[in-house]
């Protein structure tokens, strides 16, 4: 068999515990209040690419397992940091991490230790169990994750940073296989479609899930064409301008490359605009920006290419060229479609015209925590302008 290299990464953190699960019966436990399944985008950064935003398609799911103390667990989270389906795992698509969920709080108590992905396995001359540990802003270790659900379905959490770690049994040290900071979960609110040339020729097989966080004159898109977050601006005619160049995921090419004798480590995937020439031949553009277009509650783009920066003796890989493609809310139209027209500012002076610049200012809006939010959508007490205010 040949051996290939992961890409661990030695770190002083021993393992204090491994949690073992195992199932109390064949019923499924509810968790009391938490409507289940729920399908949510996981966001956030990394230890690749100085810290690029990673997005993962999480899914909430029911189930009813014990540890070894007895304490049972009544939620699943399949996926959590991408780790589900992990290519070269023996236990591909059976990455599952389990919590608790209290109704009182509306919260999921994760205990730390659980099993969350193996290091080799099919492929590879060994095979290591990683487990998941993490610690807090204070860098406190975590004898649990806590995640908190709000209103709106979304999830935070109390980690500021976690890894899947390792004991490497040839030389008792501790390894971590990746890592992750600062996760949360936006609820799933729109859908993408379109065509792509990821499966080597032009199909309509773009169909996948995105969270949508709407600013009114700018939106963030994460797990865009299943890749990260990606983010654009919106002008007042409902034009939408993605910034060129915008890396949207990492490649490892660290395997890939040691296969062939590359040194390789990390490359990234970048979000391009598309040229065609008059035969019809396409090609990546990286000077002009994607544009695109809202109509309602949909978002339109006629071309984007998704391709790895140059790496030498590689070149560029490519993610795939993605044609009409199509981002559709579930529900409502993006919100500065509902501004146009309305709501004229009161000055006394008939046909008044504010700047875009004034309108952003006054429209940009901010949780106490820091985070842009839509003035719209929430309640409670916000920052605009760097005056507070109550939203009810």
């Amino acid at each position: 068999m040949e051996t290939l290299k992961q890409h661990p990464v030695k770190v002083s953190s021993p393992l204090t515990k491994k949690a073992n699960f195992k199932p109390v019966s064949n019923v499924v436990r509810k968790a009391e209040g938490l409507e289940l399944p729920m399908r949510l985008i996981q966001t956030e950064y990394t230890n690749t690419n100085d810290g690029i935003n990673r997005c993962s398609v999480v899914e909430f799911i029911e189930a009813n397992v014990e540890d070894d103390e007895g304490n049972v667990y009544n939620v699943g989270i399949k996926n959590f940091g991408g780790q589900d389906g992990n290519y070269y795992s023996d236990n591909e698509g059976e990455e599952i991490i389990y919590g608790q969920y209290n109704a009182e709080d509306n919260t999921i108590i994760v205990p730390a230790g659980q099993y969350i992905y193996l290091v080799g396995g099919k492929n590879y001359d060994y095979a290591y169990d990683c487990y998941l540990y993490g610690w807090d802003k204070d860098d406190e270790f975590l004898e649990e994750f806590v995640f908190e659900i709000d209103e709106d379905g979304n999830i935070e959490s109390n980690v500021a940073v976690y890894q899947a770690l390792f004991d490497d049994p040839d030389d008792g040290e501790t390894y971590y296989m990746f890592m992750g900071s600062e996760p949360r979960f936006l609820k799933v609110n729109a859908v993408q479609t379109g065509y792509s040339t990821r499966s080597g020729a032009w199909d309509f097989d773009l169909d996948e899930p995105a969270a949508v966080e709407d600013f009114e004159y700018s939106i963030n898109i994460m797990n865009f064409c299943g890749n990260n977050l990606i983010t654009a601006d919106i002008e007042d005619d409902l034009t939408v301008t993605f910034p060129t160049n915008q890396i949207v995921g990492d490649y490892d090419y660290t395997a890939w490359g040691q296969r062939y004798g590359y040194p390789y480590d990390f490359g990234y995937y970048q979000a391009l605009s598309v040229d065609v020439d008059e035969e019809g031949y396409i090609s990546a553009n990286y000077e002009d920006p994607i544009i695109g277009r809202i109509e309602g509650n949909t978002l339109y783009v006629d071309d984007i290419c998704i391709q790895t920066n140059y790496i030498e003796n590689v070149g560029c890989l490519r993610d795939g060229y993605f044609a009409d493609y199509e981002l559709t809310l579930d529900e409502g139209n993006f919100s500065i479609v509902g501004d146009v027209g309305e709501n004229p500012i009161e000055t006394g002076i008939e046909n008044f015209n504010t700047t875009r610049e004034y309108k952003i200012k006054n429209t940009n809006t901010y949780n106490l925590m820091g985070q842009q939010v839509n003035r719209k959508q929430v309640k409670g007490i916000m920052v605009r302008d760097g005056k507070k205010y109550i939203a009810k």
